[in-house]
């Protein structure tokens, strides 16, 4: 059976659905409201010794290890700002969801976005020391 094309939104916007609600990666504008929520969270998980490394090298049916790590890493997290910025709902509806509704949405809102969340830390990183350098 032939593979089905995908279009070139499908390839560069691939989305999840869970409980209803379309999940897909941040546009710019997402992750510009977020950064604020990430660069906490990114301090946060320096502090406690949690890499998003450790996510991105956990395999299909290792599900022990996902939640593992979920369980030492929702506590830091600011989840009802980033899923409501994210599926663009209010913020008190969210907060209104079930745990494993809402605990659900935002796992697969980090696990679509993680290698930008990765990335965007490196590049400030490199920016800020390039910036350094010239001034």
């Amino acid at each position: 059976m032939p593979k089905e094309k995908k279009s070139d939104t499908e390839v560069l916007f691939p989305e999840t659905e869970m409980y209803g609600i379309k999940i897909r990666p941040w546009t710019y504008d997402q992750f510009i409201s977020i950064l604020p929520e990430v660069s906490k969270v990114a301090a946060q998980l320096k502090e406690n010794n949690i890499r998003m490394e450790d996510l991105e090298k956990i395999k299909d049916g290792e599900e022990e290890k996902i939640l593992d790590f979920f369980a030492r890493l929702l506590p830091l997290l600011p989840a009802v700002d980033i899923v409501s910025k994210t599926i663009e709902v209010d913020k008190e509806e969210v907060k209104k969801w079930e745990f494993d509704k809402t605990s659900s949405i935002f796992l697969m809102i980090i696990i679509k976005n993680a290698s930008r969340i990765k990335n965007s830390f490196g590049l400030g990183l490199t920016a800020m020391k390039s910036m350094r350098k010239t001034g």
